[in-house]
């Protein structure tokens, strides 16, 4: 998976992506939940085009997630189901699940729950020394990809604000969905939200 910018301009969708795993759950398949996003308005957009952009996102989120974790979206509670929502974005997001692994976990680990500007701009760096796709980007793609990925976490509910002092917040995770992400082999995502396996 290649190193991509599209975070950007795609948000955590936490309230639609609930809303596509309850009609996913109920069997709806790809063109009639398609139809059904169009005809409702689902995701109260002002034009067809970005509400079937954020279909295409969030459906390709939801595929790579075993079906008992799309049902604890699809029904579960806000806390429980806002962490799966992230785990589908770092499925999907290689650079994304990099920084969670690379900074927030190891900001869990040493014990140091903050996220500084530094932070994110270290992380960048190095990322740019690693790729040319990264070192290629603007300085105003790479500071809109630093905002956009604190405003998941906000979203998420696992750091104090999406601005400095961002404080982490380890969230503690339902243990049958611990045990879901461990049978499949996620154990990676669970560390990089929580500092441990």
């Amino acid at each position: 998976m290649e190193y991509r910018a599209s975070l950007v301009s795609k948000p955590i969708w936490y309230l639609e992506t609930k809303k596509t795993a309850q009609y996913l759950s109920q069997g709806y398949d790809k063109e009639s939940l398609r139809k059904r996003v169009i005809e409702d308005n689902l995701y109260e957009t002002r034009a067809d085009y970005r509400a079937i952009e954020i279909l295409t996102t969030i459906t390709t989120r939801l595929n790579k997630l075993p079906k008992e974790l799309l049902l604890e979206i699809a029904s579960g509670d806000v806390l429980q189901s806002k962490i799966l929502v992230l785990i589908s974005i770092m499925m999907n997001d290689k650079l994304f699940f990099e920084f969670m692994y690379d900074v927030f976990q190891d900001k869990i680990a040493i014990g140091e729950y903050i996220i500084t500007n530094r932070d994110l701009e270290k992380f960048f760096e190095n990322k740019a020394l690693q790729s040319d796709a990264v070192k290629n980007w603007s300085a105003k793609t790479i500071q809109k990809l630093k905002q956009s990925y604190m405003k998941i976490l906000y979203d998420a509910n696992i750091i104090s604000s999406s601005l400095p002092p961002r404080n982490i917040i380890v969230p503690i995770i339902h243990e049958n969905i611990v045990d879901i992400l461990k049978k499949n082999n996620m154990d990676a995502y669970l560390r990089a939200i929580r500092g441990d396996s």
